[in-house]
């Protein structure tokens, strides 16, 4: 039976001995011995602007695995939103995000950030210890172990200056069929419906219903957006949920929904975090093509 091994941040599936493709082992203890150790560092429902939204309520102890009506609600609807989760730590996360950056030259490619275009930066929590450890916080923890199961993996991350619009798309509609991945969207600025907050489409996610083929028939990708030729509206006017956001809050959603922003300023800061359901070991070259993409 296969097993994980090490903290979230520096995690292997191990199958038989070998680690899984595209996954680099770490060692388990430092080079003097000691054991390798990250640094140290919920439900209502509410009606805004005209849609169900649901949201976490802090009032709940934070290390508490999501309720199974949490869960539900991500399973239909495919997001969740958490305001405030990381309200007191949002000055330190800050900081460290802005280190990132410096130390990599500000913007995309090593270049300065120069408002004209998005800056991304893959892999990004990895670059910094205390960004990293966030994979081993509780409420990190209980929300993958809630949505993907206790042996979820760490995926991916990535940190972005936004300028712009994003346009609708989906991260993977159709990669690793069975298999869910969400992305942990943690907000540094203020956004609004109209100044560059996530926007949804709820229910867009499930793969093979009516409705949302009928959604990725039009939406399929960034690339592709026909909402002006199949139904006489501009990207900003598809039905969607805003999930306006301030310093400190999270959005979770499922890789496959529909997503979007629109307005906003020209250095908007994002980063996330992505995790995955475990694959099966008869799976391990779906892994490996999910990994490369």
């Amino acid at each position: 039976m296969s097993k994980q091994t090490g903290c979230r941040c520096h995690r292997t599936f191990s199958t038989g001995g070998r680690s899984a493709p595209g996954v680099a082992a770490a060692p388990e203890r430092e080079s003097n011995g000691a054991p390798r150790r990250c640094l140290p560092s919920w439900s209502r429902l509410t009606i805004k602007a005209g849609y169900l939204t649901r949201r976490v309520n802090l009032n709940r102890r934070s290390g508490l695995p999501l309720t199974e009506r949490d869960a539900r609600f991500f399973d239909v609807f495919g997001y969740l939103a958490f305001p405030g989760l990381f309200a007191r730590e949002a000055d330190d996360i800050t900081r460290a995000f802005e280190a990132v950056w410096a130390e990599h030259g500000g913007g995309h490619n090593q270049r300065p950030h120069d408002h004209e275009r998005n800056s991304a930066l893959l892999p990004f929590i990895d670059r910094h210890p205390y960004l990293c450890s966030l994979l081993d916080d509780e409420r990190v923890e209980s929300i993958g172990a809630g949505l993907l199961g206790e042996d979820f993996n760490y995926m991916s991350s990535d940190g972005n200056y936004f300028v712009g619009d994003t346009v609708w798309h989906s991260d993977g509609y159709q990669r690793a069929p069975g298999y869910r991945s969400i992305k942990l969207a943690f907000y540094l600025d203020a956004v609004g419906r109209d100044s560059g907050c996530l926007r949804v489409v709820p229910g867009s996610q499930q793969v093979g219903d009516s409705y949302a083929e009928g959604v990725h028939e039009t939406i399929a990708t960034s690339g592709s957006n026909r909402t002006e030729q199949d139904w006489g509206i501009p990207g900003t006017d598809v039905p969607a949920l805003a999930l306006e956001a301030e310093p400190g809050d999270l959005v979770v959603f499922n890789h496959r929904i529909k997503h979007a922003s629109f307005g906003g300023g020209t250095s908007r800061r994002m980063f996330t975090i992505n995790l995955q359901q475990r694959f099966l070991e008869e799976d391990e070259e779906l892994l490996r093509e999910c990994i490369a993409s």
